[in-house]
């Protein structure tokens, strides 16, 4: 038993000492916020409660490894943000492509736009001793037999300036064009005007054998003239293709002469020219090759320009 006691009074003496050299370890490590002086004081304070100053060591310890952490902050991946703006010197890069843009407008000048012009201006072909007519003086109305001494037509012979012709591929009296090739010439204010209508009336229209309304729709036609005071009129006479059977107005030949025959009665009442130019019709030679309605260049050039040309005094 007293074995015993002496045992416990040991590990108690022990346990002593234990607390002794603690207490005498805790006033060191707060050295440093405890402010100078009574120090005595601090020291009893700590010897009293032993036991509640252990657990308070464990919070200074556990403090170092919070502030670890914070050490780690710092190496926050904030360089790699700097690394986007290194791709930006490429954005500079397509600018770089845009001088070749100005390229294509090099190739603009070699364009050849000033000889385009320059044809239209040599497309009229005088006809021979034809150079000296004043065209700015007179208009040509009438159907494609007018419209291929110029050009635009399935024959084109720029034998005549196109201003001074109004004229329509397939033309006739009693359809809208002929109204709008009148109205078109009136607007020019030429002081001649020349009308050639009548072979398409005959071959086209419904009542083509009726002479009245063939002269009725003449004069809605020329009645048109009166917007151009002061300028003559002249209306040419209908003429025949040829006298082959394979003739595209065959038959019509007898219709033609009647027409004539009132166009020029309807004319001398109404104080316009008729001219007849049934004699320059000469035959097939007259004619376009393989055509056998329209004529040809040279018919216009050597007898057609040549005879209503000093029929209306622009020709001596």
């Amino acid at each position: 038993m007293k074995k015993t006691v002496l045992i416990i009074e040991g590990i108690l003496a022990a346990i002593a000492v234990i607390a002794v050299v603690v207490v005498c370890l805790l006033p060191d490590s707060r050295k440093k916020p405890v402010p100078s002086g009574n120090e005595s004081v601090s020291d009893s304070s700590r010897t009293e409660r032993p036991e509640t100053d252990a657990p308070m060591t464990v919070a200074p310890k556990t403090d170092a490894p919070e502030t670890e952490p914070s050490v780690t902050e710092p190496p926050a991946t904030e360089p790699p943000v700097t690394e986007p703006p290194a791709t930006e010197p490429p954005a500079t890069e397509p600018p770089a492509t845009e001088p070749p843009a100005t390229e294509p407008p090099v190739t603009e000048p070699p364009a050849t736009e000033p000889p385009v012009t320059a044809p239209p201006e040599t497309s009229f072909v005088p006809a021979d001793d034809l150079s000296s007519v004043d065209y700015g003086r007179i208009v040509f109305i009438g159907d494609s037999r007018t419209k291929t001494m110029a050009s635009g037509g399935t024959y084109e012979f720029r034998l005549v300036p196109d201003d001074s012709i109004s004229a329509t591929w397939g033309g006739t009296l009693f359809d809208g064009n002929a109204s709008q090739n009148a109205s078109e010439a009136v607007n020019k204010r030429r002081p001649i005007m020349v009308f050639w209508y009548g072979i398409n009336d005959v071959q086209v229209h419904p009542d083509r054998d009726n002479v009245e309304t063939f002269i009725a729709n003449y004069d809605r036609i020329l009645s048109l003239t009166a917007n151009n005071p002061g300028c003559t009129v002249y209306v040419l006479s209908i003429l025949t293709t040829t006298v082959r059977e394979r003739d595209y107005y065959e038959g019509q030949n007898e219709n033609i002469r009647r027409y004539n025959e009132a166009l020029a009665n309807y004319c001398t009442a109404h104080g316009y020219v008729f001219v007849d130019i049934t004699s320059l019709l000469t035959g097939d030679e007259c004619f376009h090759p393989g055509d056998n309605i329209h004529f040809s260049e040279e018919w216009y050039r050597e007898k057609f320009l040549p005879t209503v040309l000093r029929r209306v005094g622009l020709l001596k």
